[in-house]
């Protein structure tokens, strides 16, 4: 049974390095930082600072197949609340793995923006289907915490 395991730690540096953003994106503050499990957090604040204009994770899965799976997670546009509190959730969102295959995924991210850092929690799950349409397996990274800074 072939089924897309996640990305490889070069595409997914690539992946996250490539939310920079585009000509004419907002390019207000930029925050880095690493998520309780070691993985790479990109966090970009809109120019006119009532907003995130792009947010990348990376997040691992735990599967009940067991082996782990290292996955990315992205939102744009996150209005910012009093406070710079922020808060999205999506899924599920069917995507097509290329193979016959197909994942549903589940997201979710919260937390706080101020001038000095980002704190928040994010949550990624798939459901795995094969060809046929049958669940195969599920993954999900669970409540991952992280901190970016300027």
């Amino acid at each position: 049974m072939m089924m897309r395991r996640g990305i490889g730690l070069g595409a997914l540096l690539a992946a996250l390095l490539s939310a920079a953003p585009a000509a004419g994106a907002p390019s207000g503050v930029v925050y880095g930082g690493e998520t309780s499990q070691r993985w790479p957090v990109v966090v970009q604040e809109a120019r006119d600072g009532k907003s995130i204009a792009k947010l990348v994770v990376a997040l691992s899965f735990k599967c009940g197949h067991g082996a782990p799976i290292v996955n990315r997670d992205r939102f744009a546009n996150l209005r910012l609340a009093g406070g710079g509190r922020f808060e999205s959730r999506y899924g599920p969102v069917k995507t097509d793995n290329g193979d016959g295959t197909k994942t549903d995924y589940r997201g979710s991210v919260s937390g706080r923006l101020t001038s000095r850092k980002v704190t928040a929690v994010s949550r990624l799950s798939g459901d795995f289907h094969d060809a046929s349409g049958k669940r195969v397996d599920t993954c999900d990274s669970g409540k991952v915490s992280w901190t970016a800074r300027p």
